[in-house]
């Protein structure tokens, strides 16, 4: 089947899930073409990757791109767009009494405030309309894809790849082994209890939260935050670290953080929102105890197996942290939110479910 994604700017997440979907639905025998921005195809180098996304600023070349991208979907058996930016592109792209099943996966919100909001929905409301599956990452995705009016509706979560590898490790042992010389590599204590984070460094992360959190949270731990993004957001959070003497550490970004999951006795994500975040998947494959806010598709990864605390409270934030840490019960939470884990379907599963809804669509 010749499959085409459509997907706009990621440095993240979503980008990773579509390298990873693209690669195994290639593996099973489609022809996938990725059309996308600039920048995320030099970031992730997808093997049929086309670039030229729509740049207002630049008219004759953005007609140009959109003939050719428009006769390269009309050709796909499906086309599948990453978002509700890139449905719009793909939608408007496929107008006429001809085309290919439009999918449009949903991996974020809509703007709920002001005009924006008004004529994002509005555009959302149309985009429903012209397809012929939207899925979300989540379950509050799929109950906003069926407010818009989508025909077909369905929860389509995005795995981690790094789900299996955390799972094939034994953790106690690895602790014993190498936590010590990590820590000491980066300067902190390994005798004092670590909580970690891993997220971008942006305002949807709430970081100043985690900063307040820490006077509520595990005596005498370290915190420390991995991850890059706002230049300007991370001074500010380094000037009130400097200022208040806090115990946080910005350490910026790393490629493989399988290390720091296991080394962190508790893993923490403050977020406005997030869908089915990769992150939270891995520390519960890693087996380390999880305190998340309750939003988004976070209840769905972690009701039962982790703690969850309202969003923009973090004093009780704090708390839920030193609970985890010093409450016996968190070790048991943890070991069977690793256990949910081993049961999620891997890139290889989702990448055939996906084939299953293409045959049935095209």
């Amino acid at each position: 089947m010749r499959v085409a994604m459509v997907l706009g700017r990621s440095t993240g997440g979503i980008g990773v899930h579509v390298r990873d979907l693209v690669a195994e639905l290639t593996a099973l025998g489609d022809e996938v073409i990725v059309l996308t921005d600039d920048l995320t195809q030099e970031r992730f180098r997808y093997p049929a990757g086309r670039t030229g996304w729509p740049d207002r600023r630049r008219p004759l070349r953005a007609l140009t791109q959109a003939r050719s991208w428009r006769s390269t979907l009309r050709a796909a058996d499906i086309v599948h767009a990453h978002g509700f930016q890139a449905g719009i592109v793909a939608a408007t792209l496929l107008a006429g009494r001809r085309r290919p099943p439009l999918v449009v996966s949903l991996h974020n919100q809509i703007p709920t405030h002001g005009q924006l909001a008004r004529v994002g929905h509005r555009a959302a409301q149309w985009l429903a309309s012209r397809t012929a599956l939207m899925t979300g990452a989540s379950s509050d995705l799929v109950d906003l894809a069926t407010t818009l009016g989508a025909r077909a509706t369905a929860l389509a979560p995005v795995p981690s790849p790094r789900v299996a590898g955390l799972l094939a490790l034994d953790r106690e042992p690895w602790r014993a082994q190498h936590r010590a010389d990590l820590l000491i590599s980066t300067g902190l204590d390994p005798d004092l209890p670590l909580v970690v984070s891993i997220c971008r460094i942006a305002p949807q992360k709430r970081l100043p939260d985690l900063l307040t959190a820490t006077a509520h949270g595990p005596a005498k731990a370290q915190w420390v935050v991995i991850g890059d993004g706002d230049h300007g957001l991370r001074n500010e959070l380094q000037a009130r670290i400097d200022d208040e003497q806090l115990p946080v550490s910005l350490l910026g970004a790393v490629d493989d953080p399988t290390a720091w999951l296991l080394a962190a006795d508790v893993f923490v994500l403050t977020s406005t929102w997030e869908a089915r975040a990769l992150v939270i998947q891995e520390a519960m494959a890693a087996g380390t105890a999880v305190v998340a806010t309750r939003t988004g598709g976070l209840p769905d990864l972690l009701d039962g197996v982790g703690a969850l605390v309202p969003v923009g409270e973090p004093a009780r934030f704090g708390r839920a942290a030193a609970d985890s840490l010093n409450n016996s019960q968190a070790v048991a939470l943890a070991e069977r939110a690793r256990a949910r884990a081993a049961r999620w379907a891997t890139p290889r599963e989702t990448a055939e479910a996906w084939q299953r809804w293409y045959a049935d669509l095209a």
